[in-house]
């Protein structure tokens, strides 16, 4: 459990951080920088990778006193992370588990769970406690008896859209053939897995007190924006397919929350057509080491928020943090409200020491800083 005072500090601290997003995600500062480039008080010992999951109640104490660890050892309020906590995490696909699909925990990865698009027609509609479902909304559970329910708490980590759900049922060669052979099939999968995400994001946050509706670690997502998505698959189907058997799901689930944002590995750019047809979409998440940014300013052009994060290609043109956030503010147009992840999650960029950590993060805050002189506007 959490000490009182330190559960003090956080509600405190979380109340400050919100504050900042006001209107944010509404774009009504248009020309608005927020960022993470997180500082450290002490080295965080908590290895997230090392935790066993076959013994489940242990496996709930480790991960949610490691998610306190960090709230202890981060430096909160010279970046416009949050903090929060992130319940027990089961993988990208615990949604796909309740339609069979198996999860290597090892690995941390899921296999399908069916050999082809016949099969679908033998699905039944899942419940929420079929595959790992239910281990996750007992997770959540967990998370708000150990903290008390004060402290505010994610939905899950990396929740994902139907399509990338589909994908994880059906593998990915099964489902873009069957998109052509089989539609009927895949609307149905895709029909189900819409309701399933539905009935998932209402059940946790039935039981957060005080839910967070964000995909990603310490960043403020209020109720009524919207929920924040997955969708790889954003990057490699094709507009017409896209349109066809993503953006009408996309759509009920934005319209159950009242919006979407959305996050895509590799370049998204191919369906920006597409996706520009999602109803309220709030915000893009995406990899600049993948998708232009200069392409998203120009396409965007100021009516949704840009997240840009360095992805799997960092190691082909971008070298470390610092040059990552110098080439997003080059590319900044005054109209854009941009969200800059410089921060633990960046992946393919070497990990210093603490101090040299601090450091960099030290120089970022002062060049965003510098940037946003004028009222905190590009």
């Amino acid at each position: 459990m959490i000490e009182s005072h330190n559960k003090a500090s956080v509600i405190e601290l979380f109340e400050q951080g919100i504050s900042r997003y006001k209107g944010f995600w509404e774009k009504e500062n248009p020309g608005s920088i927020l960022f993470q480039a997180d500082q450290y008080r002490k080295q965080l010992t908590y290895d997230w990778l090392g935790v066993e999951m076959d013994n489940l109640s242990s496996f709930y104490r480790e991960y949610v006193d490691g998610q306190l660890e960090y709230l202890d050892c981060r430096i909160w309020g010279r970046d416009d992370a949050v903090p929060m906590i992130t319940p027990p995490y089961f993988g990208v696909g615990i949604l796909a588990t309740a339609f069979g699909a198996k999860y290597d925990a090892g690995n941390n990865w899921t296999e399908p769970g069916l050999g082809s698009a016949d099969e679908i027609s033998d699905l039944k509609m899942p419940t929420l406690s079929d595959g790992l479902m239910g281990k996750v909304l007992d997770g959540i559970e967990y998370t708000v008896g150990a903290t008390g329910g004060d402290i505010p708490i994610q939905l899950y980590d990396s929740l994902q859209g139907p399509l990338s759900t589909a994908c994880m049922v059906l593998g990915s060669q099964e489902l873009m053939t069957a998109m052509y052979t089989h539609p009927d099939h895949i609307h149905h999968l895709m029909d189900m897995a819409t309701e399933l995400t539905i009935q998932f994001i209402n059940a946790a946050s039935r039981i957060i007190p005080k839910p967070v509706f964000s995909n990603l670690s310490e960043m403020f997502f209020p109720k009524g924006s919207g929920v924040c998505l997955a969708d790889d698959l954003a990057s490699v189907v094709s507009p017409k397919l896209y349109e066809e058997f993503c953006v009408p799901y996309m759509n009920r689930i934005s319209d159950a929350f009242d919006g979407i944002m959305l996050h895509s590995c590799g370049d998204m750019s191919v369906n920006f057509d597409a996706l520009s047809k999602i109803r309220n979409l709030r915000a893009i998440d995406f990899g600049i080491t993948e998708c232009s940014l200069g392409n998203a300013m120009e396409y965007w052009d100021g009516s949704i928020v840009l997240i840009t994060h360095i992805g799997l290609n960092a190691e082909k043109t971008i070298s470390n943090r610092m040059e990552f956030v110098e080439r997003v503010l080059e590319k900044c147009r005054v109209n854009a409200s941009l969200y800059v992840l410089s921060n633990r999650y960046m992946v393919n960029v070497a990990q210093p020491s603490l101090e040299e950590k601090n450091e960099t993060s030290e120089r970022i805050i002062q060049l965003i800083g510098e940037k946003m002189e004028n009222g905190g506007k590009l």
